[in-house]
């Protein structure tokens, strides 16, 4: 507060006690204290008088607006003539109050805080909008997608130097042109007319492939992210479409699926030839090792017949016949589990059936099968590849699970035909052990997965530690055409 009287200072800090208001009061009476003040801190208001004996209110108004130009001004004096405060309003003063009529002194002041607090509000909105837009214009033009501002009506308002380098047109030679039959090859160009009305009609619209046209020929496959544009007053001012070269991109997934292709190719190949190296194996298993242990089993018995004393040797002699029943056993076994007999004799369900039987001596096997036309539906390749998928899934079981009890199911839709296996063993995390390196997950999963993809069909896998695993295969039926 500028007041050389120490009354009228007391009555106006009475009338801001009435407003109320909260405040502290520094009051100064020259102009060197006056100066001072203003150096030392940033007042929240200043209220002068217009006349000092040394000092006069318009020079301190003047020197407040130099050091301290945010700060409200409020004269508050006696001697203002009407055509002085005016002019005191035109110079940067906030208000004047008559000494007369202090009663709107705390109104003044309270509205000149606001108004003071909302410039500062509106400054720091200014400051930061400047900022953005600043950092948006480095952006714009240091960005490595492709930026372009399209009006509503799809012409070009702003193209950025990135889009300059990957179409091979210069920013002034697009501005005002139409993007769409510019950039967007024919055959998209519906597709991209509806995603932009989408867009205009606030749907953002975001991770859509669409090829930009080159200026000097050919198409480049782009990702785009589109949303539009608008002004302080909601006025749709255009789009604003980003995208991204994904030539890169595309090749390296081309490159992936060729290489997939080449791998399942090689899968299928190396199961094949596993297969005919079970059959082989097998065949040698049943024709030559279990013939020749026959001939050897019929020379103990015949032996046997001859031997007469000592009677130990006799016995000892049937006890090893015995034994190469049971090795003889094990052979056949070993030979049906290679390559099963059966499943080429009679067909896929008495092969199933059979494993049911075989892996019944171990476990508490329920099993649900829909088994009619299997044979119909599947060639002999297919049942072969089925066979070992349920034969693959009861291995592991076996091998991993330590379990009680096997639920197997066969169920047949118009569209596939969904082959189940589910143990109450002790599970495993799936995502973990697919998420393993090739070598370390083994080839129990991956054999099964391949085998799947061989006949076109799917593998999911189902399992969490302490509460068994689930593996459903779904194998697409192919019906033949009338």
């Amino acid at each position: 507060m500028l007041e050389d009287v120490a009354s009228d200072a007391e009555l106006v800090q009475y009338e801001l006690r009435k407003a109320p208001l909260d405040f502290t009061i520094r009051r100064v009476d020259t102009r060197e204290d006056f100066l001072q003040e203003l150096e030392r801190r940033t007042p929240d208001l200043i209220l002068a008088d217009y006349n000092l004996p040394s000092f006069d209110g318009l020079s301190a108004l003047g020197l407040a607006q130099g050091m301290r130009p945010e700060v409200p001004f409020i004269f508050v004096s006696g001697a203002m003539g009407e055509e002085v405060a005016i002019d005191s309003l035109k110079q940067g003063a906030t208000d004047y109050v008559l000494k007369q009529r202090l009663g709107r002194l705390g109104a003044a002041v309270q509205r000149a805080l606001r108004e003071a607090r909302e410039r500062r509000q509106r400054h720091q909105a200014e400051e930061m909008l400047r900022e953005s837009e600043e950092r948006f214009r480095t952006l714009f033009q240091t960005a490595g997608s492709v930026i372009a501002v399209v009006t509503p009506t799809g012409r070009i308002l702003e193209f950025n130097p990135e889009a300059e380098r990957a179409t091979g047109w210069r920013r002034h030679e697009v501005l005002g042109r139409n993007f769409l039959k510019l950039f967007v090859p024919s055959a998209y160009e519906e597709a991209v007319k509806s995603d932009f009305q989408k867009v205009l009609a606030g749907q953002e619209t975001r991770g859509f492939e669409t090829p930009l046209k080159l200026r000097g020929g050919g198409e480049c496959p782009f990702l785009w992210n589109v949303n539009r544009l608008l002004g302080k007053d909601g006025q749709i001012l255009g789009v604003m479409a980003v995208g991204q070269d994904i030539t890169e991109r595309k090749r390296a997934e081309e490159d992936l699926r060729e290489s997939e292709q080449k791998m399942r190719i090689l899968t299928s190949q190396i199961l094949t030839a596993q297969e005919d190296e079970r059959k082989r194996i097998s065949r040698e298993l049943h024709d030559e090792l279990g013939q020749s242990l026959t001939v050897l089993k019929l020379n103990l018995r015949a032996a046997g017949r001859h031997v007469l004393e000592p009677p130990g040797v006799k016995e000892e002699l049937g006890q090893m016949a015995l034994y190469l029943d049971e090795v003889i056993d094990k052979v056949r076994r070993l030979s049906r589990a290679l390559s099963p007999a059966i499943l080429e004799d009679l067909g896929l369900p008495p092969a199933l059936n059979y494993l049911v039987n075989e892996f019944s001596r171990y476990y508490e096997i329920d099993h649900d099968f829909d088994l009619d036309d299997l044979d119909r539906l599947f060639p002999k390749e297919a049942q072969i590849i089925i066979f070992r998928i349920f034969q693959e899934s009861l291995t592991n079981i076996a091998r991993h699970a330590q379990a009680k009890k096997v639920r197997l199911a066969i169920q047949q839709s118009d569209e596939a035909v969904l082959f189940e296996v589910e143990d109450d063993g002790q599970g495993f995390e799936v995502s973990q052990v697919l998420s393993r390196p090739s070598m370390e997950k083994g080839l129990g999963l991956a054999a099964l997965s391949e085998r799947a993809k061989m006949l076109g069909g799917t593998l999911q896998i189902n399992s969490q530690k302490g509460r068994g695993t689930r593996v459903t295969c779904a194998i697409p039926v192919r019906r033949e055409e009338n």
